[in-house]
């Protein structure tokens, strides 16, 4: 049970990671899935670790430290950074939609 428990996981972060993936191609970033997949781990773990320590400007910090952790992986600059940001949401967003409008995600 255990294995299989881990191989989900992994298979949960590599589809997660599908819209980042393509958002940082777009912009000509160095990415693959597993690099993708990596740098949602390192953003989630950075995360938490920012909102346990900062108090009220945590999401501000998060966010700079967010788009460093997109410009350091994907070797791309800071404006990239916050592009890729915007297009992994329009991709998740057009992604949801479709799954929406073919019947296999309730809203």
């Amino acid at each position: 049970m255990g294995a299989l428990a881990i191989l989900f996981v992994a298979l949960f972060f590599i589809a997660a990671s599908i819209p980042l993936h393509l958002a940082a191609k777009m912009f000509g970033g160095d990415s693959s899935l597993l690099k993708a997949a990596l740098t949602n781990f390192i953003a989630g773990i950075l995360g938490g670790v920012i909102f346990f320590l900062f108090d009220g400007i945590a999401l501000f910090v998060y966010f700079v430290v967010l788009l460093l952790v997109y410009k350091t992986m994907f070797n791309i600059g800071w404006i990239k950074a916050f592009l890729v940001w915007l297009m992994q949401g329009v991709i998740l967003l057009a992604l949801m939609l479709l799954f929406v409008l073919l019947g296999l995600l309730a809203v």
